[in-house]
This record gives C-alpha cells, structure tokens and sequence, in this order.
C-alpha cells in the first residue's frame, strides 16, 4: 500500500464510511403497505382461478396461506403465496372467520366497491372484453381508434396555429351505438 492510498484513507475515509455501509431497513410506507396479512385482500395470479379475489384468513406456514373469495365463489383453501398477488385493501376481520362474517365485512366495509375502482380491476375487464370481441368488432374498435386519432391531430394543428377550432371535421353516426356501446372503453 503506497502513501498516497494511505492519506486518501486516511482524509476521505468518512465518506468512504457512508458511501459503503449498508442502510438500515425503514418501516417506509412501501415496506408495510403489502404484506401478507390476516384481513388482506390479493388477486389470484395462477392457475384455473387467475384473477379472481380471495382474503387471507390465517397465514398456514411461511409459503401457504388460508383464503376464502365469497364473491367469486372460491372455496376456502390452502394456496401457495406465490400465486397471491397482494392489494392495499384489508378487511378488518379476526383469524380464520366463518363464510357468513367474512361477507358481511366485506359487504359492511365496502372492499368489493374498492376492487371493482382500482385500475388493476378496471384493466382485468378491459383485457376480458377484449378477448371476447369478434374480428369484426376488433376491426370497428381499430376504425374508432383511427377515426379518434384523426380528430385529436386535426385539433392540435388548428391549436398550434393559435386559433380556435373554427372548421370541425364532419360527425358520423356513432359506430358504438351501433354496436350496443361495447366500444366505449376499448381504445
């Protein structure tokens, strides 16, 4: 080891310090926000019940779990935690309530109205509705989404020019009333 290593260890050595030891773990909002816990509600990310939502009853060992799904119609049973894909929503309930209790906190704190809100809800049924289409209704959605880009474009060069939209492009009869308005969140 030469001097010079020596005076830089010796005069940056505090920085050296702070730059390499490790960070305690905080107790952030990230870290206690899903856990898995009794009470909390998770969405089922494998296997024959993908996407249904289930309640952690009681926590079996350090990899199962004991959950039930009143809403969707899932039995109690023990389920591995890796097929759990937790949500911030929690049910206040003690371990391992009947069925009749499990649906009446649920119901009474309105956690099923707060699944139906989340995006990750909201883009589950948006991926489903997608899937059950036609090729003729994909074709239609495809059509929209041209005929919705066109009027976005035309409204963008008539702003950038500094003026209001004076000419506006001609109005079709609208293709999702056509189609019973299946269309409204698709694009």
């Amino acid at each position: 080891m030469c001097i010079r290593d020596r005076y830089q260890r010796r005069v940056h050595g505090e920085e050296l310090k702070k730059q390499f030891t490790r960070k305690k773990f905080s107790q952030g909002k990230m870290a206690t926000r899903n856990y898995l816990k009794i009470g909390r509600v998770c969405r089922i990310n494998y296997g024959a019940d993908y996407g249904k939502h289930v309640v952690v009853l009681d926590v079996i060992d350090s990899k199962r779990a004991l959950v039930e799904g009143p809403n969707d119609k899932i039995p109690r049973q023990s389920i591995n935690f890796n097929r759990l894909t937790p949500m911030r929503f929690v049910a206040k309930i003690c371990r391992g309530v009947h069925t009749g209790i499990l649906k009446k906190a649920i119901e009474k704190q309105g956690i099923q109205r707060d699944i139906e809100n989340s995006n990750a809800y909201k883009r589950t049924q948006q991926t489903k509705l997608r899937a059950g289409l036609t090729d003729f209704e994909r074709f239609r959605a495809q059509v929209l989404r041209f005929r919705l880009a066109k009027q976005a474009r035309h409204q963008a060069r008539v702003l950038s020019r500094g003026g209001a939209a004076t000419k506006k492009l001609p109005q079709r009869k609208s293709d999702s009333h056509e189609l019973g308005c299946r269309f409204e969140y698709i694009y």
